[in-house]
């Protein structure tokens, strides 16, 4: 399997697709991408330090006692692992804030990020 970081990834997607256009092309691009999935702020995936402070806060609550909300028969008892599969399957019901240094402000639920996440990401590895 042949691995490409998304860096270069999208610059080759940017020469291929626009080689004279220039920065001004990439602008349109980006805001017709933001219009098309909604997300305004940020990608429009969970980023990785969303996805670690989700899974921390879901692992403390459950070590507090909060019932976990899928079966977790199967699973070895460790708090942190059933976090990450409650994130999976997109069962938790958290809202993410997202804040532009201008101020501006938007709430992206975590079930709408993994499903843009899924389609969008997934399936250029695939």
């Amino acid at each position: 399997m042949f691995i490409i970081s998304s860096k270069v990834l999208n610059a080759f997607i940017f020469k291929t697709l626009f080689p004279t256009c220039g920065v001004r092309c990439m602008q349109t691009v980006v805001e017709k991408l933001k219009g098309f999935t909604g997300v305004k702020v940020g990608p429009p995936k969970l980023t990785r330090y969303e996805k670690a402070r989700i899974i921390g806060a879901r692992a403390l609550q459950l070590s507090l006692g909060a019932p976990p909300l899928i079966d977790i028969s199967k699973l070895p008892k460790d708090n942190i692992i059933i976090a990450i599969e409650e994130l999976k399957k997109g069962v938790l019901p958290i809202t993410i804030i997202r804040v532009k240094p201008s101020g501006e402000k938007e709430l992206l639920p975590v079930k709408k990020l993994l499903e843009l996440e899924e389609r969008f990401y997934r399936s250029v590895g695939d």
